[in-house]
């Protein structure tokens, strides 16, 4: 299922340029999950940087929602129901979708653009929820292929 894991930065090191104190980041479950990233009183350590970075996107003031490093975020085309003839096979959710955002790094690294078709590795997806809409997060690498 999908979280909304969103929070305001409170304290940064002192060493980084982009990120600043006040402004509101999404971040990935496992920061929630696990007990060591849990300060207590409501504030949790977030791991940042581009090799694992636990915050995949900022809510940019000017620029809205905006996909950090390689990640980008797509539009997952509903799921289907199967059967041949009288036999449910069930539903299929298909690893096919619409690029709706997607970070600097990770345009440069796919030969896709945003509103480009896409089929994405599905083990590999998170679904979470930007502006009261669903999403499937994911890596430049979890990119299988692009639709012509």
């Amino acid at each position: 299922d999908h979280r909304i894991l969103i929070g305001e930065l409170v304290a940064i090191p002192k060493r980084e340029k982009f990120l600043k104190v006040g402004d509101v980041v999404h971040f990935h479950p496992n920061v929630v999950n696990n007990e060591g990233f849990n300060l207590g009183g409501g504030y949790y350590y977030v791991p940042y940087n581009e090799e694992r970075s636990m915050i995949p996107a900022l809510q940019h003031p000017e620029k809205g929602f905006t996909p950090l490093f390689n990640y980008l975020y797509v539009e997952q085309e509903e799921e289907k129901k199967l059967s041949v003839g009288r036999l449910d096979l069930g539903s299929l959710k298909r690893q096919r979708g619409i690029v709706r955002y997607m970070s600097e790094k990770a345009s440069k690294e796919l030969p896709c653009k945003v509103g480009d078709e896409v089929n994405y590795r599905a083990l590999r997806s998170f679904t979470t929820n930007v502006d009261g809409k669903d999403y499937v997060r994911l890596l430049s690498k979890d990119i299988n292929f692009v639709y012509a």
